[in-house]
């Protein structure tokens, strides 16, 4: 199974921003790192300016920031992993039906332009995080989430079993 693995200090950094209120947005770079496992290893936050659209219920990065993400990924030959937040109020994390609808279209584009390197997404709400992969076509849970010096991580696994449950109607 697919697994994150972050350096401390990116993690802490995420973490305190999502925490701030819901809907922040950041974006991070990831390497292989071993034969199920990339390694993040840069972070870049969006600043609320950059959203098309943005409150507590739903934001969207402007096209600039969408096209700068996929430019920065592309030039350091790396991965693209996203997360945003839910805010405390919406435990267990999971990925909302809005989340899904845009990674309909949003996924495959960036796969495609970033020569089919798998895309990440992460998703918090309060203490909870839940986490997707994109290795092929279809999205399969992170497994794991390791941090130097903590103990492992486990997403919720709520958004796979949605998708799961959604294709077995």
């Amino acid at each position: 199974m697919t697994s994150l693995s972050f350096p401390e200090q990116i993690y802490k950094k995420l973490l305190a921003r999502m925490d701030e209120r819901p809907e922040q947005v950041g974006f991070m770079l990831a390497s292989k790192a071993g034969s199920d496992i990339f390694r993040v290893h840069e972070l870049r936050l969006v600043e609320g300016h950059r959203f098309a659209s943005w409150s507590d219920e739903h934001a969207e990065a402007d096209d600039a920031i969408r096209g700068e993400m996929i430019q920065w990924a592309w030039r350091e030959d790396a991965c693209l992993v996203e997360a945003h937040s839910h805010g405390r109020g919406f435990v267990p994390a999971r990925f909302s039906r809005f989340d899904f609808s845009q990674f309909e279209e949003w996924v495959p584009h960036v796969r495609w332009r970033l020569r089919q390197r798998p895309y990440f997404a992460l998703v918090t709400a309060g203490d909870e995080i839940d986490a997707l992969a994109w290795l092929g076509a279809n999205a399969e849970a992170i497994a794991r989430i390791s941090v130097d010096r903590h103990a492992d991580v486990f997403p919720s696994g709520e958004s796979i079993a949605y998708l799961e449950a959604q294709h077995d109607r």
